[in-house]
């Protein structure tokens, strides 16, 4: 479904306000393991991680990592920012 770029610019702002979940263009699910194929015959696609642009053989696989994911703290509860 090909949106515009004010309802994109809206999910932008959305996500920025940790609410996309509030857009009906949003659907949420879980999962341990996913499999994405593009609709095309395509072997490669560009993928931006972390801010920079790849290219990708096809499929692409998504897993969740088994561990937890370590994070570092300060001991202080009133110098934690909530994210």
């Amino acid at each position: 479904m090909h949106k515009g770029r004010l309802a994109l610019n809206g999910l932008l702002i959305r996500g920025f306000l940790s609410r996309l979940a509030d857009d009906e263009n949003v659907i949420s699910f879980g999962f341990d393991t996913m499999t994405v194929r593009p609709r095309s015959r395509r072997t490669r696609v560009k993928v931006a991680m972390d801010g920079e642009i790849y290219w990708m053989n096809a499929p692409l696989e998504f897993r969740v990592a088994p561990d937890k994911l370590s994070l570092l703290v300060p001991r202080n509860p009133a110098k934690r920012e909530r994210v």
